[in-house]
């Protein structure tokens, strides 16, 4: 049952917080803000997704929560970065946009639980090793800064 979870959101959290650092590319506190909110918004959908045995009902609220989860990003990467909201939101939409498609062409892929675990732990180590970079060069710009 995890797995249900952890997958669509390693996939979300890979791919959408390296769009969203080309708002500002090396920004710790961006990825920590999009990181956090992804994390938060995707678990939710997923965990209502899961209550639900309708399958029209089904994608309506996916739709929906998609719709709303991408004004939500936007909204809150807008308050904490102080970016222009119509360009955060272009993000947002370019962001979620990726994530849903590539879930969708993924999706005949996993259809075993061992498929599922095997790139749920490959899309996390991925985003750990972006964030790795991403404080790397984070830490570097900083020093200059400083010097």
């Amino acid at each position: 049952m995890p797995w249900i979870i952890l997958f669509p959101l390693s996939l979300t959290l890979l791919i959408e917080t390296v769009i969203y650092m080309f708002l500002k590319w090396g920004d710790i506190k961006l990825f920590v803000v999009a990181s956090v909110a992804n994390i938060v918004l995707n678990t939710t959908m997923n965990l209502i997704l899961l209550s639900i045995t309708d399958a029209t009902a089904y994608y309506i609220v996916l739709i929906s929560y998609e719709i709303g989860t991408t004004l939500v990003e936007a909204l809150i990467i807008t308050l904490f970065m102080r970016f222009k909201f119509w360009k955060t939101l272009l993000f947002a939409v370019l962001a979620n946009g990726v994530s849903y498609l590539v879930g969708l062409l993924l999706q005949p892929v996993y259809q075993t639980r061992t498929t599922i675990i095997v790139l749920t732990i490959v899309f996390l180590a991925l985003y750990l090793a972006f964030e790795v970079v991403t404080i790397i060069f984070y830490s570097k710009k900083a020093n200059k800064t400083i010097k």
